[in-house]
């Protein structure tokens, strides 16, 4: 689709954005081959580079302006991904002020301390502090049922097959009436593009094929549940017999539950006053009858799920530079770039051999076989970091994405994660990961030399790997930001690229300009577009972070020639 030219441009106060209003010229053709009179060009935006040498910084590259936004029709975001296996029915997280006690896989209790909930002491763009679920909502599942742990010589009476339900209480005064849907996938290849992690961000992206729950009314200390996975860890008989959708073998699922407050007619209401509900992440015995489903969630979120992680000590705060994971209630959000101007002509000034993405380890290789995972542990060394920080071998601009606050301590400004409203004691106050959560970008490119260049535009990262959805727009000449209803209207793609994919681009990445469908194998193939002299064109991407992925990771502006 092509969009509308425009011939004036506004930014207000943006000090890195440099454009002011003014008339320009450009298109998306040529209109004379030498002699390009730059005055007729938008002014490219002056680039800030970042660096860093803490201990666990990932300042590198170049900082992408830009903004966390509320997002559109959701005010809560629930993530429930730690701990990600457990091997019991069970609590796996709720939004109450202190969770159930639960054991870590060691068989030790998790701390009372580490199970009572606290709040970020930055500022939320809610400007309200958090006393529980009284608007829209999201809540996103990561979860892997695992076999209990029996000590040799005992039996145990949990069952294999398990499925996890989201639970809404009112714990309110009034009735409340509420709406639900969901997308849920399970079955096939965690971290590949066709596996379950990479189909829920390309169903989540397109805003398609959601399933519809409710609407229920919950009455005062009342539960329902809002939102279900299938039943887990199957044998192919089963499968075959069950029902569709509602049986895997996979012991792993993925998914989203969104939910709104209703009036008494079933329509959303954006703001029910009064209302406000207790949000449970439930396992339960994946064998229970439907009509009985409530009665086992309720009877299950008593206790804690036994945890079945391994690397992660449940009863310590996360170490230095470790993430861990993301769990607790943060305000949902969609990040929103600020419009950049790079030329065609001078992007390969900003690469590798200038110093501009990170000085390259001496022992890194394309397609290396990927680091052992650094344990909690596990002593954190120069080479390791050095090798994390790089940004790669690339003729352009490396775009620092999805950063969190802990590892841009020395350039704060390229951080993208928001702050958590409420979250246990054993994972960061902030959205480490940013796991499907969309991204706006709008990059216009001129080109003020005398001959066409070619231009692509990639993501991807050196030391291990990312996979997103995306869609992407282009157009001719200084065009405004596609709308997302535009984009929308666009094919979805989807794939991965990284230090340990053997399918991408020698340098590690994978073209926004490549139209992918997300199986495997699909090869990389570099697609960049042609800026003739003089001319310009505006590209703007929407995308998500599929879930699985290792952040934080690069947007590449790069010089093809």
């Amino acid at each position: 689709m092509k969009m509308t030219n425009v011939l004036t441009l506004r930014f207000g106060g943006n000090a890195l954005s440099l454009l002011t209003a003014g008339a320009f010229l450009c298109s998306g053709s040529a209109t004379r081959t030498q002699g390009v009179d730059a005055a007729q060009l938008p002014t490219p935006t002056t680039l800030v580079k970042l660096s860093g040498t803490d201990e666990c910084s990932r300042c590198a590259g170049y900082l992408l302006p830009g903004t966390l936004k509320k997002h559109p029709s959701m005010v809560y975001r629930v993530d429930s991904d730690l701990p990600e296996i457990f091997v019991s029915t069970g609590m796996l997280y709720t939004t109450a002020a202190v969770l159930p006690a639960f054991a870590t896989k060691s068989g030790e209790a998790v701390r009372d301390w580490q199970r009572t909930q606290r709040h970020s002491e930055e500022v939320s763009f809610l400007e309200r502090p958090f006393k529980g679920i009284d608007d829209s909502f999201e809540v996103f599942l990561y979860h892997m049922s695992n076999p209990a742990i029996v000590s040799k010589g005992e039996t145990s009476t949990e069952p294999r097959r398990r499925r996890v339900v989201v639970l809404a209480k009112n714990i309110a005064d009034k009735p409340v009436s509420l709406v639900s849907m969901q997308i849920m996938e399970a079955g096939g290849t965690m971290a590949k593009a066709d596996g379950p992690e990479s189909r829920l961000a390309a169903r989540v992206l397109a805003d398609s094929s959601w399933t519809r729950m409710g609407p229920v009314k919950i009455k005062p200390g009342e539960s329902r549940v809002i939102g279900r996975s299938p039943k887990l860890s199957g044998t192919a008989e089963q499968v075959a017999q069950g029902k569709p959708d509602d049986e895997t073998t996979s012991d792993f699922f993925t998914g989203i539950v969104r939910g709104w407050f209703t009036d008494d007619e079933g329509w959303p209401a954006h703001f029910a006053p009064k209302s406000t509900l207790e949000l449970s992440v439930v396992a339960i015995d994946a064998s229970t009858p439907d009509d009985q489903i409530e009665r086992a969630a309720i009877e299950a979120s008593t206790r804690g799920a036994r945890s079945g992680e391994g690397a992660m000590d449940l009863n310590i705060e996360p170490p230095k530079c470790h993430l861990r994971r993301v769990v607790g209630v943060s305000p949902a959000f969609v990040w929103r770039g600020d419009r950049v101007v790079l030329d065609a002509a001078t992007l390969s000034q900003f690469g590798a051999a200038s110093g501009g993405v990170g000085e390259k380890p001496a022992d890194v290789k394309p397609h290396a076989e990927p680091d052992a995972l650094r344990g909690e542990g596990e002593a954190i060394t120069k080479r390791s970091e050095d090798r994390k920080r790089w940004a790669g071998d690339i003729r352009g601009v490396a775009f620092l994405m999805a950063a969190p606050k802990m590892q841009t301590v020395e350039c704060p400004q390229a951080r993208q994660t928001a702050p958590m409203l409420h979250y246990p004691g054993y994972v960061r106050d902030e959205t480490i990961g940013n796991y499907h959560v969309e991204y706006l970008l709008t990059f216009t490119i001129i080109n003020t030399a005398s001959e066409a260049k070619k231009v692509d535009l990639r993501f991807g990262k050196q030391d291990a790997d990312v996979g997103l959805a995306w869609q992407v727009m282009i157009a001719d000449g200084v065009a405004p930001e596609a709308s997302e209803a535009e984009l929308k209207k666009s094919p979805v793609n989807l794939q991965w690229a990284g230090g340990w994919r053997k399918g991408d681009l020698i340098d590690n990445t994978r073209s926004f300009f490549h139209a992918v469908k997300g199986v495997e194998p699909e090869p990389a193939v570099a697609a960049p577009i042609e800026i003739a002299p003089g001319a310009c064109k505006t590209v703007t991407l929407r995308m998500m972070v599929v879930g699985t992925s290792s952040l934080p990771f690069f947007v590449y502006a790069v010089d093809e020639q």
